[in-house]
């Protein structure tokens, strides 16, 4: 039985710089850019949301203020009353004064990471586009590339081989050629599953299912390829020798 030989991508030959490719680099540059202008806006948004949240504080510090000033206002007076001298505390409208400008820098801050979450908005559908623009590039590389066609012919190959020799050893079985308990008997009885694409599975003789044998899987390998072209364009793809 032919068995396809899986050669990973990395023992793979580098891949010759495609049409495709070229455009799966341009995809991939615009997707960094996108990428860095959403990265710097959320970091941006994150130092903007300390500093709000800072101003907050301080704004919760000068309420605290005013009430104390006017406190202090009341007991400076009590005491001037008195032939007192003490120094006059800080005035109410010394602190209203910090409080009004505590407030008015909150607001601006506010406002200001208020701007910078629109822009992360408008940023969305961009970043959202350039990602569909490499998944789209990766398709066509994958559509284009020889290592593809290579696993779909030896795969058609496989097919026909066993459209041609199932019938065979069906026929040889029903002819008694095989023991009644022989794996070759076995094997026949699950030829009509395995030309409708069903696995093998328990037969010592048939093939083992790709699901419980990661070690013959071509998936893991490929997965890992296509993955390795979101961010590099000259990535190898595994090859079927």
């Amino acid at each position: 039985m032919l068995k396809p030989r899986l050669v990973s991508a990395a023992s793979a030959t580098v891949p010759t710089i495609t049409p495709e490719r070229q455009e799966l680099a341009k995809a991939i540059e615009e997707l960094r850019q996108r990428s860095a202008e959403m990265a710097a806006v959320e970091k941006a948004i994150a130092t903007a949301s300390e500093r709000v949240f800072s101003l907050a504080a301080a704004v919760d510090t000068a309420t605290e203020d005013v009430d104390k000033a006017k406190a202090d206002t009341v007991t400076h007076l009590v005491d001037h009353a008195m032939g007192g001298t003490a120094v006059a505390p800080r005035t109410i409208r010394q602190a209203r004064n910090a409080l009004q400008e505590a407030e008015d820098e909150l607001a601006a801050a506010r406002t200001a990471r208020g701007e910078l979450e629109r822009r992360k908005a408008d940023l969305l559908f961009p970043v959202s586009l350039a990602t569909g623009r490499v998944d789209d590039a990766i398709t066509a590389v994958l559509q284009a590339a020889p290592e593809t066609a290579a696993a779909v012919a030896e795969l058609a190959e496989l097919v026909r081989r066993l459209a041609t020799l199932g019938p065979l050893v069906t026929w040889l079985s029903a002819a008694r050629v095989f023991a009644a308990d022989a794996p070759e008997t076995l094997l026949a009885k699950r030829l009509p599953d395995a030309l409708d694409g069903v696995f093998f599975r328990e037969s010592s003789v048939a093939p083992p299912d790709p699901r419980r044998d990661p070690a013959i899987d071509a998936r893991p390998a490929w997965q890992a390829a296509v993955a390795a072209l979101r961010s590099d364009a000259a990535a190898p793809l595994p090859a079927v020798r």
